[in-house]
């Protein structure tokens, strides 16, 4: 038997093992769309399906959705654009930006490959129920825990040293104005339409947050901002904690909970008694942080936005830790 270096090095070569499989999982759905006379790239698949699913997007938010790096998508939609499954427009929000969208040749050339992928579906499937049926929820649990404790925090630990501080919440600066704009816009067009009182808040967050007493908060990973919060005065010891979002990027990585705990800690300096938020019914995940937290709900309030809420609080109290 022919020795396998990769394999018998175990856990050390995890990564390794792990594209090497994915290549050879790749290479096999390769041949098959040579042999079927379909140009198209097993490497693409995930990008044209983002697009089948939602047209016009950009290349960060697709980057995203896919996990791979803007570099890499960015690669790819060059390669998609040349074979003439991709073209881009100018953003209707912003000509400065272009967003990304299926050709109707594109559009045509998927329905053609949607018997093709069903084959690759129930080939794989019975694969995996032959040799690996749990496989994909362990890949899952494996990926939860990569981004709860990444691997390099985890060797640290294994040499002795403390794991490196990834995460952090610091104060606004005006270079962060065009990242607030931004992860908020994003985040009210994935579930709602931002009104008018939100653009007008958005524009100009030093005038109708910080000098009306507010404060505005930045999760920081590795010293990347990717999270970004306010609370907003409305009196004396009145503050709500709005305009949380995060880069969905990097979700599932505690920015959230960070920039909720300082929040509360930024309140209760402030001599607040109480927080409050509205958040989207919809949004079950943030509802369990906010609980989580020490919020309850209250009721729902759907007199300051156009979008339905509901409305949860917390008491403050003022000799609680503020970290």
């Amino acid at each position: 038997m022919r020795q396998d270096l990769v394999r018998d090095l175990g856990e050390l070569a995890l990564a390794t093992r792990l594209r090497r499989l994915s290549e050879r999982l790749l290479a096999g759905v390769d041949e098959l769309y040579r042999e079927l006379g379909q140009s198209f790239e097993g490497r693409w698949f995930g990008l044209v399906q983002a697009l089948a699913r939602e047209d016009g997007r950009g290349v960060v938010e697709l980057a995203a959705e896919i996990g791979l790096s803007h570099t890499a998508v960015a690669q790819l939609l060059r390669e998609l654009d040349a074979a003439g499954w991709t073209e881009r427009q100018p953003d209707p929000r912003d000509a400065r930006r272009q967003r990304v969208r299926l050709t109707r040749a594109g559009r045509q050339r998927l329905r053609g490959l949607a018997p093709v992928w069903e084959a690759v579906r129930r080939a794989t499937a019975g694969l995996l129920a032959e040799e690996a049926p749990d496989l994909l929820a362990q890949l899952e649990a494996l990926e939860e825990q990569l981004a709860r404790a990444p691997l390099a925090d985890r060797m640290l630990q294994e040499l002795g040293r403390p794991p490196r501080c990834r995460l952090r919440v610091v104060p606004y600066r005006p270079a962060y104005r065009r990242l607030f704009a931004e992860l908020n816009l994003a985040w009210l067009r994935e579930h709602s339409t931002p009104d008018e009182q939100d653009l007008r808040l958005l524009a100009d967050p030093a005038g109708r947050v910080l000098r009306r007493g507010g404060r505005i908060l930045v999760a920081l990973w590795e010293e990347h901002p990717v999270g970004v919060c306010a609370l907003l005065r409305h009196g004396a010891g009145d503050f709500e904690l709005a305009k949380l979002a995060v880069d969905p990027a990097h979700r599932r990585r505690g920015a959230g909970e960070a920039l909720v705990r300082a929040a509360c800690g930024e309140a209760r300096a402030l001599g607040a008694g109480r927080l409050w938020l509205l958040t989207h019914p919809v949004l079950a995940d943030a509802q369990r942080l906010y609980l989580r937290l020490g919020f309850q709900l209250t009721g729902t309030d759907e007199l300051a936005h156009s979008r339905p809420s509901l409305r949860l609080e917390r008491t403050l109290d003022p000799a609680e830790d503020r970290s």
